[in-house]
């Protein structure tokens, strides 16, 4: 403790010093036994008189003072006085401790005092950190004639456990203070303007092109990207506010006292350094920029996950506005409620997800082309295929009403949920296919190609690979009745982990689709790393086909690289027979759409 206080003589450590102790050390300091013991302890002992001369000091204790004034023995130092050789402070206060004399003569016979933490620093400019016991030395019961002080040198395991506790509170890589250290300060800040009529802004910050780098350079250079981005927003906030990293590429701005207004000010200048500032990497340039959320935090504040979740949506708000902007939360703010109403889902999801509450659709994928007939398999020891569908995930309420998948997918997504949705699909499907070959007299079902969705959090998943292997083993299910579909933004958001996943299920024989081309247009150089079988255009580019030249340029520049690269195509959103025909005059491959087929019940589909 930092603090001097009073203890009885039965509550002291074995390192104290009792009374009795300190009045043997100097009635018997001339005695060769004591006097040996006193010389070999490690532990500085020095005496003083009421004074405060120090009247002895044993080696320890002289390695000590000499470290302070230039003395070599111990008659050097007696008869001076210890506050001049030793100016104590308290450590953490750093308060003189040079009082301690004149209170340990005010205390109660058979008491002594004891001071945890104190340091002193050296006329060359090193702080010392020790363990200090002070007590009284008597004469008589009752009459003090000095003082014996005890010191234990502890810098290096008090700076071990500065070092420890720096750590727990702040971000290893930039030096801001961690999201657990933030997250304690904002709490104290929605709890003193509750209180107060003081206000306070909350940033949240979010890198638009952070994965670009630490994609394309590697991560030491994403490291350095971050460093650069936190010394530019400290270079900008006040003294007083707090910037912390909260997450990889994800920061937060507490503007202590600040109004909404006054900390946009500064954002704005923060954001204007971001736009001018460019990254240079091993002769590479990137253009950066971020999205910025502010939410006030005032008498009206809910609390931290309200403050947060605000903060967060403003953000996101920014991001889906065209990101590099900033975004400011009004409690009336549509953005927030959207993301409220997504919170609501997330619960939903999981309780469904416990019982059992999902369904499968499915929908066919239909030839069109003169030469897709019949759809071919790749593997020539297979039957073609009949029929191609894409399976499709529906909740069920609790009223047994159908919830389409529009309104969870997207809090799905956002929280992080989808990994688990892929495997509720995956195991659904493959024991809902395993039972339906037992109704067929146990033959497979291999007339036909499943088409299962994938997300790009599975992709990401270290282990999602090994529980697709693990239900094919388990249902004894043929790879080569499924093709995986992968969206165009998932596949190239990690380009080498969505290779390698393809590449290790296609060895078992499935098939693979890239779902959503052209929705980025800038993925015809990932096409032939990716090995895919399919490539679905996007329905954005279908749609309109009829009446914009460009969507058919568009479409039939899609169709004529996939062709060359042996990838068949496939038009979604096909909902009409015009849509149909500019289609075939395209020869697209495949297509998709209510104006083909409605979705049904994947039991349906198991009895074709």
């Amino acid at each position: 403790m930092s603090k001097v206080h009073l203890t009885q003589m039965s509550t002291i450590a074995p390192t104290s010093i009792n009374p009795q102790a300190a009045q043997a050390v100097d009635a018997c300091r001339h005695s060769d036994v004591t006097h040996a013991t006193l010389e070999a302890i490690s532990h500085a002992v020095i005496t003083t008189n009421l004074e405060g001369q120090i009247q002895y000091c044993n080696p320890p204790a002289i390695d000590l003072l000499t470290s302070n004034v230039f003395c070599q023995t111990e008659s050097n130092l007696v008869g001076q006085k210890l506050d001049h050789v030793l100016p104590l402070v308290d450590e953490q206060t750093r308060q003189p401790l040079n009082s301690l004399i004149q209170q340990l003569q005010q205390v109660e016979p058979n008491a002594f005092e004891i001071v945890n933490q104190a340091a002193f620093v050296t006329d060359r400019g090193q702080e010392i950190a020790l363990d200090l016991t002070v007590a009284p030395i008597y004469e008589t019961t009752a009459v003090i004639t000095g003082t014996v002080f005890m010191l234990r040198d502890v810098t290096q395991a008090r700076q071990a456990n500065h070092a420890l506790l720096w750590q727990a509170h702040h971000d290893a890589l930039t030096g801001l203070v961690n999201r657990g250290e933030f997250e304690a300060q904002l709490t104290q800040a929605i709890a003193e303007a509750k209180q107060s009529d003081h206000t306070h802004t909350l940033c949240y910050i979010d890198l638009d092109q952070f994965k670009i780098v630490n994609d394309t350079c590697g991560h030491n250079a994403g490291d350095e990207l971050l460093r650069r981005l936190a010394q530019i927003f400290q270079r900008e906030i006040r003294q007083s506010d707090t910037l912390s990293r909260v997450g990889g590429d994800e920061f937060s701005i507490l503007f202590h006292q600040c109004s909404l207004d006054q900390a946009r000010q500064i954002v704005e200048r923060i954001h204007q350094q971001v736009e001018q500032f460019r990254f240079l990497w091993e002769e590479q340039s990137f253009n950066i920029s971020a999205s910025f959320g502010l939410v006030q935090i005032d008498t009206q504040s809910e609390g931290l996950t309200t403050v947060l979740s605000a903060a967060d949506a403003a953000c996101y708000a920014a991001k889906e506005a065209g990101r590099n902007r900033i975004h400011l939360y009004y409690s009336d703010d549509d953005e927030l409620t959207r993301q409220r109403s997504e919170r609501m889902w997330i619960s939903q999801i999981h309780q469904a997800i416990e019982e059992q509450r999902f369904q499968l659709y499915a929908q066919d994928i239909v030839p069109i082309s003169r030469n897709s007939d019949v759809i071919e398999s790749i593997e020539h020891d297979h039957l073609p295929f009949e029929r191609h569908v894409e399976i499709l995930l529906r909740m069920i309420d609790r009223d047994g009403k159908i919830v389409p998948p529009g309104c969870f997918i997207p809090a799905a997504e956002r929280y992080g949920l989808m990994t688990d949705l892929d495997r509720v699909v995956i195991d659904t499907f493959f024991k809902s296919y395993a039972q339906a070959c037992l109704s067929n007299s146990g033959r497979p079902l291999d007339s036909c190609l499943y088409a299962i969705n994938l997300s790009a959090r599975s992709l990401n998943d270290a282990q999602f690979i090994d529980f697709v292997k693990e239900q094919f083993q388990k249902y004894r299910l043929p790879p080569h009745v499924i093709c995986f579909e992968i969206t165009e933004t998932a596949a190239i958001s990690n380009v080498d982990q969505a290779s390698q996943f393809i590449q290790e299920l296609k060895q078992m024989g499935c098939h693979f689709a890239l779902d959503d081309f052209g929705s980025g247009m800038n993925c015809f150089a990932y096409l032939k790393q990716l090995k895919i079988d399919y490539l679905k255009i996007d329905g954005s580019f279908i749609k309109n086909i009829t009446t914009e030249k460009i969507d058919q340029e568009l479409v039939s520049c899609m169709n004529r690289i996939a062709h060359v690269l042996g990838v068949k195509t496939v038009a979604e959103w096909v909902e009409n027979d015009e849509i149909l025909h500019t289609l075939r005059g395209l020869d697209i491959d495949y297509a998709q759409g209510y104006g083909l087929h409605r979705p049904e019940p994947l039991e349906f589909t198991l009895k074709y």
